[in-house]
């Protein structure tokens, strides 16, 4: 027997959210994952780490956002024959049509580049569909122009427009997303926690330290401060921007309110960003 060691590295995406780690056991396995029968190690919180005792035999070891999306939030890492210990890394990345899922650092597992390829075509087939749906709309008639429209989900309402679907996502309190932007609100929990006794910049500071990004990137808006940044999915295939506004609502309530888009596309967002952010009440 040896151990395995698995790293979940911090990040803002899916912060909230449990990674869960099944095994191939073909003797005992009771959870059929991608036609293979697998048993459960453990789960990790964003920035954890967990081990376990596995066999020496060769063995592919999944990891999953939960039972229910084991089909497109996922990634396979092959663990090869052997009586040294494995010790693997990876983090949480974002892919709002895969359920942002989590990527294994270093693997070049074939299966494992499908799984990734496959749910980067859901991607951009859900986008190409909502692009095309917009484009007949707008096209048949001008009465059905873009409108602004509020959203209002536990105790924040902010005014984006009628392009914006809500959707459900465990890992924040709200998701809005377009065919162009996506909108993620996240208030104090268990990775960035309330009650510290921080001011809002100590938060913010903090908030930039976890997410490795250096301090001089703090500005102020309003009564509360922005950022920015860029990401790359994990094949390295699409580049994002973000723009996060951090807000105080009281002594141990922050919300952490994220635009993003494709960095090919994010000229011209932050005046558009400011204005939505304007828009934002606390009930």
């Amino acid at each position: 027997m040896r151990q395995l060691g698995v790293t979940r590295k911090k990040s803002f995406v899916a912060s909230l959210g449990r990674v869960q780690f099944y095994i191939e056991d073909r003797e005992n396995g009771d959870t059929i994952i991608k036609d293979v029968p697998t048993r459960k190690l453990f789960e990790l919180k964003n920035g954890a780490t967990e081990t376990a005792e596995i066999g020496d035999n060769a063995a592919c070891l999944f990891a999953i956002g939960s039972l229910a999306s084991k089909d497109f939030c996922i990634d396979v890492y092959s663990i090869p024959e052997g009586t040294d210990d494995v010790v693997l890394s990876g983090k949480n990345v974002y892919n709002p049509a895969a359920g942002n899922p989590f990527r294994f650092d270093n693997n070049n597992y074939e299966v494992s580049r499908q799984i990734r390829s496959g749910a980067n075509k859901r991607a951009l087939v859900g986008v190409f569909i909502a692009l095309v749906i917009m484009g007949i709309v707008f096209a048949l008639t001008l009465s059905n122009r873009i409108k602004r429209k509020t959203f209002t989900k536990d105790g924040l309402s902010i005014t984006l427009d009628t392009s914006f679907k809500e959707e459900k996502n465990d890992d924040f309190n709200a998701v809005y997303n377009s065919s162009k932007r996506g909108v993620f609100v996240m208030t104090t929990n268990d990775v960035f926690p309330a009650g510290t006794g921080y001011t809002l910049q100590e938060y913010c500071e903090e908030l930039l330290d976890y997410m490795e990004i250096s301090q001089s990137e703090l500005k102020t808006y309003g009564d509360g401060y922005y950022f920015e940044y860029n990401a790359t999915d994990s094949g390295n295939t699409y580049s994002y921007a973000y723009v996060v506004f951090v807000f105080q609502k009281s002594d141990d309530n922050f919300w952490i309110i994220q635009f993003g888009s494709l960095k090919s596309k994010a000229a011209g967002n932050m005046p558009m960003y400011k204005k939505w952010v304007d828009s934002i009440k606390f009930k």
